[in-house]
């Protein structure tokens, strides 16, 4: 979706239609604002991961990606001299018979696979341990410290900032946004109707209704980031 079709869709949401005309509503520059509000408010929220991966140097520029907050960094490859082989842990494979049955002539191969498991479990462990690196967002640099033999790469998981409709990585955010935005709406607007009061007229403007409608949205929207968070924690 994009910017302005996001706005048309806010437009219908807030029951703005063809052919009914009123001087108290948000134009398009006031939603796309209302977007860009909500976009720097999900960027916060949004439990989606983005994920890069870059050659290992001690300074690595991050100008290229747009980085809000860095979750943690890894090698991109396995310890030297541990198979890549099993992905799956042999221990659980074996107890559910998908490696090998007990007393066969395969429980030498299985036991060997558990405990190249095991020893790679560990590696990795210490791998994490000896993995140091600090974050200058300002200067937009990842500055890395690595104590073992580096490795050729790293991965990089991040919260990525958002900075338009286009950012969103799928049609769940999408939706999200659009009543991210939709309820802060009308809160603005209801907020816009209540300055202003129509006599004389069989139409009455109810802002303060419309406020109250706003905040409740907006409550049930946090509601369901929070249920819905399983990535990151959000307090």
């Amino acid at each position: 979706m994009t910017t302005a079709e996001a706005i048309k869709q806010i437009q219908f949401n807030l029951g703005k239609l063809d052919g009914v005309k009123t001087k108290l509503e948000l134009s398009e520059k006031d939603l796309q604002q209302v977007i860009g509000n909500s976009l720097r408010e999900l960027t916060t929220k949004m439990d989606t991961p983005a994920i890069v991966m870059v050659p290992f140097a001690s300074v690595i520029d991050l100008t290229p990606y747009k980085i809000a907050e860095i979750v943690f960094i890894m090698r991109s490859q396995a310890p030297a001299g541990v198979s890549m082989g099993a992905g799956l842990d042999p221990f659980y494979m074996s107890a559910i018979g998908g490696i090998t049955t007990p007393g066969t002539a395969n429980t030498h191969t299985i036991l060997q696979t558990q405990a190249q498991y095991a020893i790679r479990a560990m590696a990795q462990n210490t791998v994490q341990t000896e993995l140091q690196y600090m974050t200058d967002l300002y200067a937009k640099k990842l500055y890395v410290s690595y104590a073992g033999v580096q490795p050729q790469g790293l991965t990089i998981v991040y919260k990525p900032v958002l900075e338009t409709v286009e950012d969103l990585p799928s049609d769940h955010w999408t939706t999200i946004l659009l009543q991210l935005a939709t309820a802060h709406s009308k809160i603005v607007l209801g907020n816009l109707r209540s300055k202003y009061s129509v006599t004389n007229s069989p139409v009455q403007i109810n802002g303060s209704e419309l406020v109250s409608q706003g905040k409740e949205e907006l409550a049930k929207v946090y509601e369901q980031l929070k249920d819905s968070n399983l990535f990151f924690n959000l307090n």
